[in-house]
């Protein structure tokens, strides 16, 4: 339901490879607590879920879907066909139909315990006191303007939905996975993108916390207006040079790395002359200070066949 983009990108496949980018096997999994050995069970139920949608034909899901009543209309009784993820909508003869659309999925939030709470509460005073210990900081950057209303992502209700359930399912969640029971610290940034760039999270702990707080901003979040990356850029730029200024005394090879994320359907709104200058120069600014340190991805949230070369070009410019 995302768009693959070569090289240094997040890919989100079709298929349940449990191999990494490079084509390597992850690491054996660190075993979970009860909680969140249901919670994993959940999730990867929804995973699944997702990766398996297809839209059936109405002569599909009247065979084989269940019917109920639905609405009356101009005093026409409405029929309901489900089956899978799609529902149809027919007249009161069964044969016309009226629209049809994809149920969304539900993500489950997570049950938060009282060691949750003390890890998050441990992590918390890290980041303030000892940022040095943070092995990683991730800025994501999230596209909020307007065509992100569009709904056209399987499984989602639309592309808004799609990309704060995708962070919350395939970014966070599935590090958190990997740690099992371990205590790590990783921060995480999310810079939501229109007009300008605004700041929904300022690195907070990546943990189960976040997790829900991410689920719950994909039900309330309200995209709007233009895509402008070059004001988001320039944040999250702003946001890493300043959390460099705590490591004034290390050298970078003892500090933890970055991870600069792209979330977004398509092409920018800021066209003028020199804007996707100003998107690389950024970009190669970060690039070029942290070398290694840094990592930059781009997914591509839309219909296939949108426009994704400039997420593409930017993290180009990062290699």
């Amino acid at each position: 339901y995302a768009s693959r983009i070569e090289d240094n990108c997040i890919v989100i496949d079709d298929d349940d490879d449990e191999s990494d980018s490079d084509g390597n096997h992850p690491q054996q999994q660190v075993p979970l607590t009860e909680e969140l050995t249901v919670l994993s069970t959940v999730h990867g139920r929804q995973r699944r879920e997702l990766r398996d949608i297809t839209k059936h034909d109405l002569r599909t899901v009247m065979k084989y879907g269940t019917k109920s009543k639905g609405n009356f209309v101009n005093g026409d009784q409405r029929w309901k066909f489900e089956f899978g993820n799609t529902v149809y909508i027919t007249d009161n003869t069964c044969k016309k139909e009226i629209t049809c659309y994809k149920k969304a999925i539900d993500i489950q939030p997570a049950q938060i315990t009282e060691q949750m709470w003390s890890n998050h509460h441990k992590a918390v005073r890290i980041l303030k006191n000892d940022p040095q210990l943070c092995t990683t900081h991730s800025v994501i950057i999230i596209d909020q303007s307007g065509s992100m209303n569009k709904c056209d992502v399987n499984g989602f209700r639309s592309r808004s939905d799609a990309a704060f359930g995708t962070l919350a399912l395939d970014y966070i969640a599935e590090q958190l996975y990997q740690q099992g029971d371990e205590f790590f610290v990783d921060a995480v940034t999310i810079i939501e993108m229109n007009c300008t760039g605004s700041l929904f999270v300022h690195k907070e702990p990546m943990d189960w916390i976040l997790f829900n707080k991410v689920l719950h901003r994909q039900r309330t979040a309200k995209p709007r207006s233009h895509g402008n990356y070059v004001n988001s850029i320039e944040y999250a730029e702003n946001v890493i040079n300043d959390d460099l200024q705590c490591f004034s005394n290390f050298d970078l090879d003892d500090i933890g790395a970055y991870m600069l994320v792209l979330l977004s359907d398509g092409s920018p709104s800021d066209n003028k002359p020199g804007d996707q200058m100003r998107r690389r120069d950024a970009v190669c600014r970060l690039s070029q200070r942290l070398k290694s340190k840094l990592n930059v991805y781009g997914m591509g949230i839309g219909a296939m066949g949108s426009d994704f070369e400039q997420l593409k070009y930017l993290v180009d410019a990062a290699t």
